[in-house]
């Protein structure tokens, strides 16, 4: 008689045949035995898809879900559909994780342990192991607390929120429909505080289970991340949360929790783009902002929003000068002058009226303001010139 299945393990694929047979083999090897691999082929186009048909042909515990190609949170969304287990986990195919992984989690489940979490190792592939990135990822990642926990809005905000480095009841994530949300990225953060809201306890593994492999375009990140060009998912991802926390009426209780998230979501996305992302990621800000409410979101960063007095706003760090009583702000951004007065602002196109160049001749430098040209000698070629 086959044994009750404990945990299903869904495991996104998309042209990733290098890296498969090695999660796969982490999986299937698992000291505990009584799990389910749904593997969910997003639309693959290389040897992906015949590795699994190999894999399910010698291990039966292997359900393959085909899909049409739809992005990471869509495939998570398809294998927590096909599901019968109890508790489910995440691995990236790109990823794998230690033999005792799963084993070791479920014994710390029970009617009050909602979650349990243990460390990730990161794998540096092709990275500076002293490069900024290396050393933020090791440190978002060390293992920072063991043992039961209460969940609550303080030790949210100090645990990754990562989806593959936990183990999560399947009763929850289905009462409470919680998911990944389709078509976007930045997606273990909605997630993640989805499932938090209604998670009592979380117990903490000091042990690193999770290997992830962190390489300068990881397989997941190039193929749902900048392909997709995707600036504003991080704040859409947040109002989602938001429209949770509402739907259960929890608005007021983690209004602490709301503006933290609100707050790093913007800082993050909006440091992570260019100057023209930067202005469109300042535009949809300011369209949300008048869909929050300012009694939840405290301090004036939607006052500051909705008046589009982003100089304000401390943590974005946007060039300011503040001129006597600070009734004149003036801001850069883009290749154009911001002017803040009491009852206007106005922008200036400083391509438009300022522009400097040089003269023909090899002598001068043009310059150009408004309608008027001036000219400039050049003091490093006065002396050759005159001789």
């Amino acid at each position: 008689m086959q044994n009750k299945v404990l945990i299903s393990v869904i495991v996104p694929v998309y042209n990733v045949e290098k890296y498969l047979s090695r999660c796969l083999d982490s999986i299937i090897n698992q000291t505990l035995k009584e799990i389910e691999i749904i593997c969910v082929n997003d639309g693959s186009t290389d040897n992906s898809r015949a590795i699994l048909e190999e894999y399910k042909n010698k291990d039966s515990r292997i359900i393959i879900v085909d899909k049409e190609n739809g992005g990471l949170s869509s495939a998570r969304n398809a294998g927590i559909k096909v599901a019968t287990a109890p508790y489910i986990g995440f691995v990236d195919s790109d990823d794998w994780i230690e033999p005792g992984t799963y084993e070791t989690a479920v014994k710390y489940f029970d009617e009050d342990v909602d979650v349990v979490n243990f460390g990730a190792k990161i794998i540096l592939e092709n990275i500076d192991e002293t490069s900024d990135r290396a050393l933020s990822e090791k440190a978002y990642h060390k293992i920072k607390m063991i043992g039961k926990f209460v969940v609550n809005d303080e030790f949210i905000k100090q645990i990754s929120n990562t989806c593959w480095n936990k183990v999560y009841k399947k009763s929850i994530i289905d009462e409470f429909s919680v998911d990944f949300p389709d078509g976007n990225i930045f997606e273990d953060g909605e997630f993640f505080h989805k499932y938090f809201l209604h998670a009592k306890n979380i117990y903490c593994i000091d042990k690193y289970f999770y290997n992830y492999v962190l390489r300068p375009q990881s397989i997941m990140q190039d193929v749902y991340t900048h392909k997709r060009g995707a600036i504003l998912d991080s704040l859409k991802n947040y109002m989602h949360i938001y429209e949770h926390y509402k739907k259960y009426n929890e608005l007021e209780k983690h209004k602490d929790l709301l503006t933290s998230a609100f707050n790093g979501h913007l800082h993050y996305i909006y440091n992570k783009n260019n100057n023209t992302g930067k202005e469109e990621v300042l535009k949809y800000a300011t369209k949300i902002a008048f869909q929050l409410d300012e009694k939840i979101i405290q301090g004036k960063i939607l006052t500051y929003l909705k008046e589009e007095k982003y100089y304000k706003i401390k943590f974005l760090n946007i060039p300011l000068f503040i001129y006597g009583n600070k009734t004149l702000g003036i801001a850069f951004m883009n290749s154009y002058l911001k002017i803040y007065t009491p009852l206007i602002r106005f922008n200036l196109n400083l391509k438009k009226i300022f522009a400097l160049t040089n003269n023909p001749d090899g002598l001068h430098k043009d310059i150009t303001i408004l309608c008027l040209n001036f000219k400039l000698r050049r003091k490093n070629v006065c002396a050759s010139k005159m001789d």
